[in-house]
């Protein structure tokens, strides 16, 4: 018990299902992950003020974010769980974003999944970071469709 911070001051409530501890919010990259935690706590409110936008594409978004931030400092063992809460949330957004562009879009998402989940597997952080990156660049294009089908 000596050296371990007690449970208020060792997480805090950011997206669901994660908690974030206090080796997470101090040193190296911790103003972009608080910046990041912010804005996927955002995510959360974009349904009531762009219902256009499918809402699992800004948290599609801020998952990808957390990836990128982890490659970055090398920390793989977080990027699994990560990566599968990325891929439940394009599943939920999958079919309206393909209703509403080109199937070469959604396929180039499929693409960057795909493309990190082999990163992951072969342990390297930096093609991890790209895929991430680009995945990134893709979901905001998305964001910027107009949307008059169903959303997730």
């Amino acid at each position: 018990m000596g050296n371990a911070p007690s449970r208020s001051n060792r997480t805090r409530a950011c997206l669901p299902g994660r908690e974030v501890n206090a080796k997470e919010t101090s040193g190296k990259g911790s103003t972009l992950r608080a910046a990041n935690e912010v804005d996927a706590a955002g995510a959360e409110l974009h349904t009531y003020y762009h219902p256009v936008i499918p809402p699992s594409l800004p948290r599609l978004r801020a998952l990808e974010r957390r990836i990128v931030l982890d490659a970055a400092e090398g920390r793989l063992d977080l990027t699994d769980e990560t990566l599968d809460q990325a891929r439940a949330a394009w599943r939920r957004a999958r079919e309206t974003v393909a209703a509403n562009t080109t199937s070469g879009a959604v396929a180039a998402l499929d693409k960057q999944l795909d493309a990190q989940e082999e990163a992951l597997n072969a342990g390297n952080p930096d093609a991890l970071g790209i895929q991430a990156r680009r995945a990134i660049d893709l979901i905001r294009q998305m964001e910027r469709l107009s949307y008059y089908t169903r959303l997730d």
